[in-house]
């Protein structure tokens, strides 16, 4: 039997985090359609010139109730929300955005009413941003009557549903190829994502409107957890063969 493959602990154990976190980012951009960029939106309506100042009105008080405020060019608005968001998830309030307003009233007997929106921020894995600017762009339009609520997938729980899988890819890969050492790696991986998945739990849990993915977490712990008990069996039979 050929003697076991003996590897640096921490290009294993470091190594596995960070390609876990890689792989993340990319299924997140993945599972988001690819969309990359400082996404928009535009809707186009028709109003009769004579509703025009009272339709105005009320696309402004919208608005306002959603927090944007007047911008640096007339018919522009800006929502600037938070720099720091939640931990793990911002929601799509706390995204910098601009909607612009502009109307062209030339024609008779109706005039024509364009809203544009555009984050400002670049957007990395569309995690519900368009489907916010939609809403948004629904209810200032006045085609809802409320604004519907959309709730930003938890890049957390995202986290740690792939790194639930990725620690079990990594047990069977470093279990098949004999490389040591082979628990300590899998602990190191087992232990982060069951914070990880605890901490997207609460956050979804403490906002369950504004943050989903609760499902993903769940999954990401009881894996992880699962690999870890399968990890230290496995450990403990070789240590016993061995003596």
């Amino acid at each position: 039997m050929n003697d076991p493959v003996q590897v640096n602990f921490n290009l294993l154990a470091y190594g596995s985090v960070g390609a876990g976190l890689v792989l993340s980012w990319v299924l997140n951009i993945a599972f988001g359609g690819f969309k990359i960029g400082r996404l928009a939106r535009e809707i186009e309506l028709t109003v009769p010139r004579d509703q025009l100042p009272a339709y105005l009105a009320t696309v402004h008080h919208r608005l306002a109730a959603l927090g944007f405020t007047g911008g640096e060019s007339p018919g522009s608005f800006v929502q600037k929300g938070s720099s720091m968001g939640d931990l793990g998830s911002s929601t799509h309030a706390k995204t910098h955005k601009v909607v612009n307003v502009s109307v062209d009233d030339s024609t008779d007997p109706e005039a024509h009413v364009t809203l544009a929106l555009k984050y400002q921020q670049l957007i990395v894995g569309d995690t519900g941003e368009t489907a916010y600017a939609d809403a948004v762009l629904a209810y200032v339009s006045y085609q809802t009557d409320s604004m519907q609520p959309v709730a930003n997938r938890s890049f957390m729980a995202f986290s740690s549903f792939v790194f639930g899988i990725w620690t079990w890819v990594v047990l069977v890969a470093l279990k098949a190829f004999r490389i040591e050492p082979f628990f300590a790696p899998v602990l190191v991986l087992g232990i982060t994502n069951v914070a990880t998945s605890i901490m997207a739990m609460v956050m979804v849990f403490t906002k369950p409107k504004e943050v989903s993915g609760l499902w993903l977490a769940i999954v990401g712990l009881v894996t992880s957890v699962l690999a870890l008990v399968v990890a230290a069996v496995l450990a403990f039979l070789s240590f016993g063969n061995k003596t």
